[in-house]
């Protein structure tokens, strides 16, 4: 039921005769966890919990910085260096204080997925990786979930909805991440506007589902030019050999794509001030570290891992690559996002 501070709250909702009251309930009811509080989960967030969605999971790892207040909406100068997730909340609750509002301060990964989305019904990905895109759309196959993608590149954008069962999920247009290093926005940059359009278009798509009304973007994607005001629709048929819902998959249980880096980004890598690179060879390898790397052995992480700084990037290097890859999924397990293994290791240099 709603009370009489919520039917004049959502009025303009209850007058639309494909919404009304029944409509409205059904917002009330639904559970919703959004990945990323970022440039797309800002507009996200306010759009749901304006619309009266009932029960919203945040799940967000990183802090403000000052560089996001140009596409993040939900935050201002005063959020810096603070909790992206528990301001989103603290935001969204001054907006609508009668929807239920839980908080993951933490990057989404293999170890706590399962928690996050228990009992969820939509899963709204506004990451701004691949690995955490993967991710989500395994996690959303396996347990049955809507997934609404959004994702932002300069002047353009994509949104895309996937039902589970129903023709195709994201791999079936991406099978695995690209060969060639992609930059999220922190390294190529973003029109403000483009993460803000695209994230409204996700919520959108989440509120007409919720409603079962109107033309659901299911198994399609929008593929949307600023430049050029351009919006075009595109269907995402169901891929034979997709690995994940083609006939024979090769996916069985949710895993992590291994965030394996070129040797073309490392060089990149290392003048770059947002990622660290770490030398993780034993003491007794290294004769002499030309490149300047830091040193910090496999072992010692391993003993430690509170060396690696959560909110940091990294790319770990090793001889081959092996070791590096197999910390990486360790330090996955441990909630870890941004990190990279070179590939082949010091043998590509």
């Amino acid at each position: 039921m709603l009370n009489k501070l919520e039917l004049n709250r959502y009025l303009r909702h209850l007058n639309l005769k494909e919404i009304g009251e029944q409509g409205q309930l059904k917002l009330k009811a639904s559970k919703i966890v959004v990945i990323g509080a970022g440039g797309l989960g800002s507009p996200v967030l306010l759009y749901l919990a304006a619309a009266g969605v009932g029960h919203i999971t945040i799940v967000d790892g990183d802090v403000v910085d000052e560089t996001n207040l140009q596409r993040q909406v939900l935050f201002n100068s005063l959020d810096i260096d603070k909790s992206k997730a528990l301001i989103a909340k603290d935001k969204i609750l001054k907006l609508n204080p009668y929807i239920n509002v839980q908080v993951f301060s933490e990057h989404l990964s293999k170890s706590n997925a399962k928690i996050i989305v228990e009992g969820c019904d939509y899963l709204i990905d506004c990451s701004d990786n691949f690995q955490t895109r993967f991710l989500c759309n395994d996690l959303a196959f396996f347990f049955k979930l809507k997934l609404v993608h959004g994702s932002v590149s300069e002047f353009t954008g994509m949104v895309a909805m996937f039902k589970p069962g129903f023709e195709s999920c994201y791999r079936c247009l991406f099978p695995a991440p690209p060969t060639i290093e992609v930059q999220n926005c922190s390294e190529a940059g973003v029109l403000g506007v483009t993460p803000g359009i695209v994230g409204l278009w996700q919520a959108l798509e989440t509120i007409k589902s919720i409603l079962n009304i109107g033309s659901e973007l299911v198994s399609q994607s929008l593929q949307i030019d600023l430049l050029n005001s351009s919006v075009k629709k595109i269907k995402i048929p169901r891929n034979d050999h997709c690995p994940l819902c083609g006939k024979t998959p090769s996916i069985k249980e949710l895993y992590e794509e291994s965030p394996i880096i070129c040797a073309t980004k490392f060089l990149v890598a290392t003048i770059a001030t947002s990622t660290i690179v770490v030398d993780i060879r034993e003491k007794e390898e290294v004769l002499k570290n030309d490149l300047g790397l830091i040193s910090i052995p496999l072992s010692k992480i391993k003993e430690s891992p509170d060396l690696i700084d959560p909110k940091k990037s990294y790319t770990f290097v090793c001889v081959s690559g092996q070791r590096s890859l197999k910390l990486c999924s360790y330090l996955s397990d441990l909630g870890y996002v941004n990190i990279y293994s070179l590939k082949n290791g010091m043998a590509s240099l």
